[in-house]
Parts: C-alpha cells; sequence; structure tokens
C-alpha cells in the first residue's frame, strides 16, 4: 500500500509540471518523455552554471587545504535552496491534502498515509542536494582533485542524508503552522504570516553570522570555517565526510541527519489523525441590521476578487509577495544609496576592470538630477513582481460557468480582476516612493511626479497585461488555486512583459544613446509616456469583440 501511495504521490508531482489535472495524464508516455528530456537538460544547465559558481571557490579552498569548506558551502546552499522550495508545500501536502479524510476512510494504515507524504516531500529535498553536491563533485574531479572509492561511497551516502535536514525542518514548519492555525478566524492570512515569521527567525539565527564574516571571507576562510564549526556544524561534519578522510565525521553528520529525522516522524505520526480530522467550530457572528450599501458591478467583482486573494496563502505567498519585497528592497536602497553608494560602486570598480564600464555609468546617473529618476525605474521593476492578476481567470477553474452565466460584459469581468490586482499594488508602490521621497533631497516637482508616477503605470500595466495573457493562454483546468498559482506558466508572461516595457528605454540608453548627448531624464519621461500608451491601449483593448469573443469561447 504504501508503494500505491508513493506512486500516486509523484504522479501528482509530474502533473505540476505536465499540466494535467488527474494523475492518468502523466502516465502518457510522450508526456514523461518530454518531461525527462526537460528535467535533463534542466539539470545540464543547473550543473553548467553551478559549476562556473563552484570552480574558482574550489581552486581557493583547495589551495588553503580547506577542502572540507568547499563541500560545506555546497550543502549549505543545497539545503537553502531546498528548504525554501519545500517549506510551504510540506503543510498542504501532508496536513491539508484534500484527500486525507478519503484516505483515512480506507484501510490504509495512517502511518502508511503520512510515510507517503513525508516520501514525496524527501524526493524534492533529494532533488537540490543532488544537483548541488553532484555539481560540486564534478567540478573537484576535473579540477585535478582525486576520489577513492570508500570517499565516493560516503559521499553518494552524503547526499541522501543532506536531504533529510531540509525535510525534517520543513515537515516541522509545515506540522506548527498546522498547529497553530487550527482555531484561528483568518486561517490563510495567519498561515502566511506563521510562515514568514518562522523563516524571517530561521534566516537571522542560521545565516546572519555569515554576513557579519563577509569582509574575513574576501580576505581568507577562517571566518567563514568558524561558523560552520560553529552555528553550522552539521555542514562542517558533512563537508569533512566529503573529503574522504574522517569516517568518524561522517557517522556524526550521518547521526545529526537520521536522529531528528526519526524523532521527526515520531511526532508526527502520534499527532497527524488528530490535526487532519479536526474540525473546530466557527465563531459565531452576532448579526446586526445596517444599511444596504449599492455598488457598481465592477466594484462588487473587485471585492470578490479580494476575498478570493485573502482566503488562500498560497495565491498571497506567491503572486503577493512581490509586494513585500518591493517594499522592502525600497528601503533598502535608499538606505544604501544615501550612505554608501560612492563606496560601493568604488569597490566593484576596484574589484572588476570588466564592470568598471556599467559602474560609471550607474554613478553618473547617480546625480542629484538623475537619481530620483533611477529610483523610480527601481520601483516600476519590482511592480513585475506581483503577478495577482496572472492567474485570475485560471483561479476560477471549475467556478468559471458562474461568471459566464451572469448578465455581464467580458471587460467588466476582467476590468475587476485588474482593479483587485491595483488595490492591492498601488498603496505598496506609492509607500516605497515615499520613502525614497523622505530620504532624497533636493527634488524638483517634475522628479517627485515621476517618482511616484511611473512606478503606478508599471503597476497598471502588470494587472492589465496579467488579465489578458491568462485570458488568451492561461489554462482553465486547474484543480484548485494553489495549482492554479503555481503552475500556470502564463503568469509569467505579464512579469517579462512588465520588465520589458519598464527597462528597455533604460537599456537602449545605457547601449546605444548614451554617447548622444541626450539627458537620462530626457529617457526618463519618454519611457512615461510610452507607459501611458501601453496602459490606454490595453484598457482599451479590454473592450474589444475580440476579447468579447475569446471570452464567450472560453471552457474550464
Amino acid at each position: 500500500m504504501l508503494k500505491v501511495l508513493l506512486k500516486t504521490r509523484v504522479l501528482a508531482l509530474l502533473d505540476q509540471f505536465t499540466g494535467g489535472n488527474k494523475g492518468k495524464h502523466a502516465l502518457d508516455k510522450r508526456k514523461i518523455a518530454v518531461l525527462l528530456l526537460s528535467v535533463l537538460l534542466l539539470l545540464v544547465a543547473a550543473g553548467f552554471l553551478l559549476s562556473l559558481l563552484l570552480r574558482p571557490i574550489y581552486t581557493s579552498l583547495a589551495a588553503a587545504d580547506k577542502e572540507w569548506l568547499y563541500f560545506a558551502l555546497a550543502g549549505a546552499a543545497a539545503f537553502l535552496l531546498s528548504f525554501i522550495f519545500t517549506a510551504f508545500y510540506a503543510q498542504g501536502a501532508i496536513f491539508e491534502a484534500k484527500d486525507n479524510e478519503m484516505l483515512l476512510a480506507m484501510p490504509i494504515r495512517p502511518t502508511a498515509i503520512l510515510a507517503s507524504r513525508i516520501g514525496t516531500l524527501y524526493f524534492l529535498n533529494f532533488f537540490f542536494a543532488a544537483v548541488f553536491l553532484g555539481a560540486a563533485g564534478i567540478v573537484k574531479l576535473t579540477s585535478g582533485g582525486t576520489a577513492v572509492i570508500g570517499g565516493t561511497i560516503v559521499f553518494i551516502l552524503s547526499i541522501f542524508l543532506l536531504a533529510m535536514i531540509s525535510t525534517t525542518l520543513s515537515c516541522l514548519l509545515g506540522w506548527l503552522v498546522s498547529l497553530a492555525t487550527r482555531k484561528a478566524r483568518h486561517k490563510s492570512l495567519v498561515q502566511l504570516l506563521i510562515s514568514l515569521a518562522l523563516l524571517g527567525a530561521f534566516y537571522a539565527v542560521c545565516w546572519g553570522d555569515i554576513s557579519k564574516n563577509l569582509q574575513a571571507i574576501s580576505e581568507n576562510s577562517e571566518g567563514l570555517a568558524g561558523v560552520f564549526k560553529g552555528v553550522l556544524y552539521p555542514f562542517h561534519a558533512m563537508g569533512v565526510a566529503c573529503t574522504g578522510k574522517d569516517f568518524g565525521m561522517f557517522l556524526i553528520f550521518a547521526a545529526i541527519c537520521i536522529v531528528p529525522f526519526v524523532l521527526m516522524c515520531v511526532l508526527m505520526g502520534k499527532s497527524f489523525v488528530k490535526i487532519v480530522t479536526s474540525r473546530v467550530s466557527a465563531k459565531k457572528v452576532k448579526y446586526e441590521a445596517k444599511a444596504l450599501k449599492s455598488s457598481s458591478v465592477v466594484w462588487a467583482m473587485t471585492k470578490k476578487e479580494l476575498s478570493r486573494f485573502f482566503n488562500s496563502s498560497s495565491y498571497m505567498l506567491n503572486a503577493g509577495l512581490g509586494l513585500i519585497y518591493g517594499f522592502g528592497m525600497s528601503i533598502f536602497t535608499a538606505v544604501t544609496a544615501m550612505n554608501k553608494t560612492a563606496e560601493m560602486a568604488q569597490k566593484a570598480v576596484e574589484a572588476s576592470e570588466t564592470a568598471s564600464g556599467f559602474f560609471d555609468k550607474l554613478f553618473n546617473m547617480m546625480e542629484p538630477g538623475g537619481l530620483p529618476f533611477l529610483f523610480g525605474l527601481i520601483l516600476a521593476a519590482f511592480a513585475a513582481f506581483t503577478y495577482i492578476s496572472g492567474p485570475s481567470i485560471s483561479v476560477e477553474s471549475n467556478n468559471l460557468w458562474i461568471l459566464k452565466s451572469m448578465p455581464l460584459a467580458a471587460s467588466e469581468i476582467l476590468k475587476s480582476k485588474a482593479l483587485a490586482h491595483l488595490v492591492l499594488a498601488i498603496p505598496f508602490s506609492v509607500a516605497g516612493s515615499l520613502v525614497f521621497l523622505i530620504f532624497m533631497k533636493g527634488m524638483t516637482p517634475l522628479s517627485i511626479a515621476f517618482l511616484f508616477l511611473y512606478p503606478i503605470l508599471a503597476n497598471v500595466f502588470c494587472a492589465l497585461a496579467g488579465v489578458l495573457i491568462n485570458l488568451f493562454y492561461g489554462k482553465m483546468n486547474y484543480p484548485s488555486i494553489a495549482k492554479a498559482v503555481k503552475s500556470n506558466s502564463a503568469a509569467l508572461m505579464p512579469m517579462l512583459a512588465t520588465g520589458a516595457a519598464t527597462l528597455l528605454p533604460t537599456v537602449l540608453y545605457f547601449t546605444v544613446l548614451k554617447e548622444s548627448g541626450i539627458p537620462f531624464q530626457t529617457i526618463a519621461l519618454i519611457s512615461t509616456g510610452l507607459l501611458v500608451v501601453l496602459d490606454l491601449a490595453l484598457y482599451a483593448f479590454m473592450s474589444s469583440p475580440a476579447v468579447q469573443k475569446k471570452w464567450d469561447l472560453l471552457k474550464a
């Protein structure tokens, strides 16, 4: 039975890549062949890019007789990425899977159900560990390193053990979030806040020391080695074990990986049934008679879109996290630009002669007249990372027929989805502009207008383009909101389109027009005019017969 459950979970993972909504679609031989070829190409590309990063690290650390630190760095990077990508998958796949109660009603042991869920999560984490450590091993062999049979066996076993660490922490994160949100009224919002808080605490505790030792790392490896021998000791043990020179350190690393993993499985096994079957009664709300307020059709549909967004932690975490990133980056960039711009630019020029031309141009633009325009471009670029409207039609899925049965024009429905995007994005954009305005001195009315207007126009473009691209190119057969948001390739297109529309004039300025003597402010104003034209064109196209025809033909 465990084998059958594991096969089912793996087929569900294949659906994430093939776009199917049932496991049987993943059995199609052609789809499997295309998927395997895609995975192979991805592995080759990832390995090549990692080799470019790892080769100079191995050369310098091997020369300093710290080969163990090289493997420790590779293992820590693999763990960090795998934990980021699987931490939020664990909660939904283990504790909030829709088939939990159905499986528990069958003559299947709960431990088998839980083991299949954890096994799938382990498979995902193993993929990251194998890519990173595999690339690290290949770089060592192609850089003159030697390998012995015993060391090779330990190295391969370390890949399997490394995946246990991220699996253990991902499961514990999902377990804690599920326990904490059982009685929460706004469950999705609480899940999002707890997940972000736990991840933030994790990064602060585990990776804060590394940032403090960056200067020491650039001069020698002693600072980084001290971090790994302290708070990151598991990776120190793994690094020493991978060198094949100390089997005792391998046993220590194996114990660090296996013991917490087993304890986690036992702990979750005792509470798994209770968590997935518990039903907490909702708090009763006392009815209060209020005057009925009327609103327009578009605004009523917009409120429905906002309600869907805030009731899905997957929707918020994947499509809306760019809001937080953009605002946080505006604070970081403003403070950094005011305090350390000249210092950072000078160090970058000294560190790389090939990059000096770029930093010279960037530093020239950091004059009082050009700096506000640069900040406006930065905020506009971050608008592309928020793709709330990108999957807004795909998330309708089986409920699409309800919208199509209403006496509403396609333009009204699409405008409401774009407006929901803007209601969320524009306040963050304005807040980011205010941060820059507070830190900047001597800004002209024109630069202030650009600082606020250009990011807003970029958000409008992203909202309108996201809805239209999803209408024409998105799929409507997703079984859940989470899958529609995570697996929707059409959501990537408005991100790329927004980045191109906002940054292309600037790229042309630096590559072609810089020597023409045209001020950068002029290019910024031309970019603003271009975005205005594009926004108006998209808005007008939304009411066109072509859009209405496509909406009428749309099927789930």
